[in-house]
């Protein structure tokens, strides 16, 4: 049953650890593909450098532009049933990229398949996230939410630290379609961690326009975005002298 009241502080953090764990496991989806994804479109498809760039960027554009749409749901649903929800999607993500590893599939349908379920994840990761922030808080109350957030870091970040090698080592033993399935399985283990945990009612307030909140946080955020591309062009460097290993 949904919570009206928060919860005493120790039981509230040990089930905000458990969401945590399950945005690691569900993370993991994101970042094990980060860097094979671009591998399977250049070396799998025979495509060039700039399709496997787009196949991996295109799921943060998808995030981006559902975001608004994705805490509007929280607002009606709450979080518990919007993190669920976008744990299955990030779980029918993977199986659609599963799909396109299928040989009989021609370049461009396995392209174009890989790409929905590359949009679908980010859709995921919106619901997902944000869903998982206001379960959190309402688990820990407002005052908490600075702690929230720190958990929310350590689940995203964590995943992604992990989840760059691991994705590149299962491509290079099990290759493309088997660490799809691995992306399918991880948000659903996630999803049976979180299942018994209580659900809060949404949190009744008014929406700020979602373009006043876009300007206050452009300045910050363009500079975080330029320091993300340095981060990604290293990356990518790495990642190139990973794969020339394979």
């Amino acid at each position: 049953m949904p919570m009206s009241d928060v919860e005493q502080p120790e039981l509230a953090y040990r089930r905000v650890l458990a969401l945590t764990a399950a945005l690691f496991l569900s993370y993991l989806t994101v970042a094990m593909s980060l860097p094979a994804v671009p591998v399977h479109v250049v070396h799998g498809l025979g495509l060039d450098n700039a399709y496997g760039g787009l196949a991996v960027g295109i799921t943060f554009v998808s995030t981006i532009l559902t975001r608004g749409w994705a805490g509007a749901h929280v607002d009606r649903l709450g979080g518990k049933h919007c993190m669920q929800r976008g744990l299955l999607l990030y779980a029918a993500a993977g199986l659609i990229c599963f799909t396109a590893s299928w040989p009989q599939l021609p370049m461009g349908g396995s392209y174009a398949v890989l790409i929905v379920g590359r949009l679908l994840l980010g859709l995921g990761e919106s619901v997902a996230n944000v869903g998982m922030i206001s379960w959190a808080i309402g688990l820990m109350g407002q005052a908490r939410t600075g702690r929230v957030m720190s958990l929310v870091g350590v689940g995203m970040y964590g995943a992604y630290a992990a989840g760059g090698p691991l994705g590149l080592a299962l491509l290079n033993r099990l290759g493309f379609a088997w660490l799809m399935v691995a992306c399918t399985v991880l948000p659903l283990v996630g999803l049976a961690a979180i299942y018994r945990l209580p659900a809060v009612a949404p949190h009744a307030g008014q929406r700020e326009s979602f373009w006043r909140i876009i300007g206050r946080i452009w300045r910050p955020g363009t500079a975080l975005g330029l320091q993300g591309v340095g981060l990604h062009a290293e990356l990518s460097q790495f990642f190139h002298r990973e794969v020339s290993h394979l």
